[in-house]
């Protein structure tokens, strides 16, 4: 159906931004967060080896990852290689670490062997943008991105205040420069 990918048999970005929408709106009080899996440099294996073979890895990659779902831990394919998780109930910023580096563990003995890392975005939830889906998905990427850019291969990245006014400055910057 069109909430789901049809190669993953995950659920998609158009279900996830409904759930977030349904959850904001009843003011659902209990923690939430976002975990993002930026598999973007799979673009490179798909240039030398070609489109079925990344394929195949990113069925591979949602298999694996699916055996961190529950209740409470939700998977969704983003884009053709970006996966979340939609965690809600977790207790604090300790505990998305420590799934967050479980993840990229597993991810790094199931993608090392192809030469290619990935970059795990973090972004809590909070009262202030819970209604602003668009900005928390860009925040995950800007999160995700940036832990992909990293030099260590398996990165993660925690979108904060500290990151949000830097995109603030820089995006000043280039109005001004216009």
């Amino acid at each position: 159906t069109a909430q789901h990918d049809l190669w993953t048999g995950l659920h998609n970005q158009t279900y996830l931004e409904k759930m977030l929408r349904r959850d904001a709106a009843q003011k659902i009080t209990q923690k939430r967060a976002l975990v993002g899996i930026n598999l973007s440099y799979l673009h490179s294996l798909t240039m030398v080896y070609g489109f079925r073979y990344t394929r195949e890895l990113i069925k591979k990659v949602a298999d694996t990852l699916r055996e961190y779902c529950s209740e409470e831990r939700l998977l969704f394919l983003m884009y053709e290689n970006q996966f979340v998780f939609y965690i809600k109930n977790y207790h604090d910023r300790g505990e998305l670490v420590f799934f967050s580096r479980a993840i990229a563990q597993k991810l790094e003995s199931l993608l090392t062997i192809e030469r290619v890392g990935a970059g795990i975005g973090v972004v809590e939830i909070d009262e202030e943008h819970m209604s602003n889906t668009d900005q928390i998905l860009k925040s995950l990427l800007i999160a995700s991105e940036k832990a992909a850019d990293n030099f260590d291969d398996f990165a993660v990245c925690f979108f904060d205040q500290e990151m949000e006014a830097e995109i603030t400055r820089e995006e000043e910057l280039k109005r001004e420069l216009a």
